[in-house]
């Protein structure tokens, strides 16, 4: 049903290992949520969305997190940066916001905060590469 506020919401109570493997898809799940509202409530001139209604929906640690992401995927803040402008049909840079490392403490709560999004990613992806680093 692509209810992305939703999806955040149910996330943000599952198991902390359920919400380390959404954490992974995370930027995935964010930029799919933004094409569908540049789609739902994009219009040809821009439309104003609040930065700290996106924060508090779509579980971003602050409103400042939210408008980098927004400010990555190549969409313009507004409103001295508090809005952005959805404009139906932009094009999102999503290499730009994949090759940044968001933090989650938001989503994944206080009991994994203390390893840091670095040292988490690091952690969830060592299986790639080899035996299992012990955090």
């Amino acid at each position: 049903h692509r209810s992305f506020v939703r999806t955040f919401r149910i996330a943000s109570t599952l198991p902390l290992l359920l919400r380390c493997i959404f954490y992974r898809r995370l930027t995935r799940i964010r930029l799919n949520a933004l094409q569908t509202l540049l789609r739902a409530h994009g219009s040809p001139k821009g439309t104003r969305y609040p930065l700290d209604a996106l924060a508090r929906q779509w579980r971003f640690d602050s409103v400042e997190q939210a408008r980098a992401f927004i400010q990555q995927a190549g969409l313009q803040c507004v409103d001295d940066g508090s809005s952005f402008l959805c404009v139906r049909g932009a094009t999102i840079d999503a290499k730009a916001v994949n090759s940044v490392s968001w933090d989650a403490k938001v989503l994944l709560g206080e009991e994994i905060t203390c390893l840091g999004s670095d040292q988490l990613a690091k952690w969830m992806l060592a299986e790639e590469d080899g035996p299992a680093e012990t955090v």
